[in-house]
């Protein structure tokens, strides 16, 4: 345990100190720990990719360099901790809830060490061959199933082995609980900088009390830390639109959470061109300030993108939905309406389902957000417009890809379209909590 947590607290001063060379001093530096783990993350499971053996000498190198730089540059932002004593009760019952939903998860942990299917057949075992092989893991991963899955959760698992040891199996699912509560911290974090603590909680308490969101995330599967690096990317946007002062700090750090999503799963590829396109499009009506803000996103996309594509080159491994296609079956598939009303009703369906809730939360968060929307000005501003149209493009990028898809489509969608909702839910409720009108100062 005091291994795992050595190297927990190494990724989330890691993430920490790289996150406040890019934050705008506008900004609380209690909302800068709230990114610190999903930064970290990123970076650690770069560097286990670039570096493998001499990870431990790359990683404490690294953290004495920026402590250093951090130690004489001075610290970025406000801390704001006057604040904290003026936090409302409805804050100690959301804590008392979080601490026992942490209970529950480490239960979970302990009672399934290996996770579900996709946890012990996938990201396991392709965290061992990372962790176990040699030099030739490239060749041997190839025989695993999906091989052209990327990296971020076995690397972060096998990274903790090396410090930890493969013998206690159930590090990846404390790792899962990491994610998730790194998505509720980022979620009210944003929320509390934008629109003030007391509406953070309440969407925040949305995510919390979604039972499939909490399950999946100690099933050592990577939608959850995928949601959470969609998560984080939009709301390094909206916090740039609303309170980034004209810093453009933060649309690196989006680049890298965009990147990062490319880098836990093939669905992130997905949405690092949606939310590329989107920032593009502006470029018509102002061509230089959004080709530098493009610039920026590329800066910090660059990093996460050449693993990703030195993975790809290295590994050769085919991928299921584009080898051995043939053009007359997917144009077959491309104008079958059948097919497209198939997907449109399931999409409906699984709207109201796929949070495993006993009463579902969306009817009664539309109507809290429609009471907070008039005269708000969010829908107005450049990050919440781009955040919301890259969900857009993703959910329609799903959708295409459920239409030409190789495999049955019912059992395709009955195994997949629940995760896929849950990769947009807490974006969804970040945007949804933006709409909200700033009535009070968040503290």
């Amino acid at each position: 345990m005091i291994s795992f947590f050595a190297s927990v607290c190494v990724c989330l001063v890691l993430g920490y100190l790289a996150a406040s060379f890019l934050w705008p001093s506008t900004l609380s530096r209690l909302t800068l720990w709230a990114f610190a783990w999903p930064v970290g993350a990123g970076l650690c499971s770069l560097i286990f990719f670039f570096f493998r053996r001499p990870m431990f000498t790359v990683e404490f190198a690294l953290l004495l360099a920026l402590g250093a730089v951090w130690f004489f540059r001075g610290r970025p932002g406000p801390l704001r901790v006057g604040s904290m004593l003026k936090l409302p009760l409805v804050t100690l019952l959301v804590a008392g809830i979080v601490g026992f939903v942490v209970a529950g998860l480490i239960f979970l942990v302990h009672q399934d060490p290996h996770g579900d299917w996709d946890g012990f057949a996938i990201w396991n075992s392709h965290a061992r061959y990372l962790y176990r092989d040699g030099p030739a893991w490239q060749t041997h991963i190839r025989n695993t199933f999906h091989p052209d899955y990327p990296l971020l959760v076995p690397s972060m698992n096998a990274r903790v082995w090396r410090y930890a040891g493969e013998e206690t199996p159930d590090t990846g699912g404390w790792l899962g609980i990491l994610y998730t509560l790194s998505a509720l911290a980022v979620l009210t974090a944003t929320l509390t900088e934008l629109r003030g603590l007391r509406r953070a909680l309440i969407i925040g308490s949305a995510l919390i009390g979604t039972p499939f969101f909490l399950e999946y995330g100690v099933l050592q599967a990577a939608d959850v830390p995928l949601s959470l690096y969609l998560l984080s990317g939009i709301a390094l946007l909206c916090l740039y639109s609303e309170r980034g002062g004209g810093e453009s700090g933060l649309f690196v750090l989006a680049g890298f959470m965009a990147g990062c999503a490319g880098w836990t799963k093939n669905e992130g590829s997905l949405f690092v061109l949606a939310l590329a396109a989107c920032i593009l499009a502006p470029v018509v009506v102002r061509p230089s300030q959004t080709l530098r803000r493009f610039g920026l996103f590329a800066a910090g996309l660059l990093l996460p993108l050449a693993a990703m594509v030195l993975y790809k080159l290295t590994v050769s491994a085919p991928n299921e939905y584009l080898t051995n296609r043939h053009y007359n079956e997917v144009v077959e598939k491309l104008a079958s309406a059948d097919r497209q009303f198939t997907i449109v009703a399931n999409f409906s369906k699984t709207l109201w389902s796929f949070g495993d809730w006993a009463i579902n939360p969306v009817i009664p968060l539309l109507v809290f957000v429609g009471l907070c929307v008039v005269g708000g000005t969010a829908v107005r501003t450049s990050g919440w417009l781009t955040g919301a149209s890259a969900l857009v493009l993703v959910l329609a990028g799903y959708f295409a890809i459920y239409v030409v898809a190789p495999y049955d489509l019912q059992y395709l969608l009955d195994s997949s379209n629940q995760r896929l909702f849950l990769h947009l839910w807490p974006s969804f409720l970040l945007l949804a909590g933006a709409l909200a009108v700033q009535y009070e100062h968040a503290p």
